[in-house]
């Protein structure tokens, strides 16, 4: 379940969260269709306020599952999630994560357009490991990202495994 602050209405904020929903699925995409959920009606736009709306989550799915929760650079949302709903799987989105490495790239480490597109291709292109599917299929994927890492920028491995790795092997990165 993912939430995003997608627009104000004057002085009221309008937070919706969106789902996979598993009894649609769409054969044309092959995977369950997208919905909305809840939608959150707020005057102030602060972790205290999303705290106050995060914490009923765990209650409602306190006899089934622990939910994973995703939002994107939204820090008042991702903060509150993390602070109201400690069991819960935080999703991180493949666009996000993808942003941060490239501007960690040029940023940081400052590596060069060519190695740098190598690179990125080899986490988020066409046979990328962002796109495994897990097993030796993740595995092979991963070596040929820690190959290109080792070529062309072996200073991207820590922030590589911190944020992009770990994230895929657990299963957090959506879409």
């Amino acid at each position: 379940m993912t939430f995003d602050k997608t627009f104000n209405l004057t002085d009221v904020h309008v937070t919706a969260a969106v789902y996979k929903n598993v009894a649609l699925f769409n054969s044309r995409i092959m995977e369950h269709s997208g919905s909305f959920g809840a939608f959150f009606l707020h005057g102030n736009y602060d972790f205290r306020v999303f705290s106050q709306f995060f914490k009923h989550i765990p209650l409602e799915f306190a006899d089934s599952f622990s939910p994973a929760l995703g939002s994107d650079k939204e820090k008042a949302i991702r903060n509150a999630m993390a602070f109201a709903c400690p069991d819960a799987g935080m999703l991180k989105y493949k666009r996000d994560l993808h942003i941060n490495c490239v501007n960690y790239h040029t940023d940081k480490i400052g590596v060069p357009y060519s190695p740098k597109m190598r690179l990125l291709s080899a986490i988020f292109g066409d046979n990328d490991l962002v796109h495994s599917t897990g097993g030796t299929d993740f595995e092979t994927r991963l070596e040929l990202a820690y190959r290109e890492m080792h070529k062309a920028a072996p200073e991207f491995i820590s922030f590589f495994e911190t944020h992009v790795a770990l994230n895929k092997q657990i299963g957090r990165i959506a879409e």
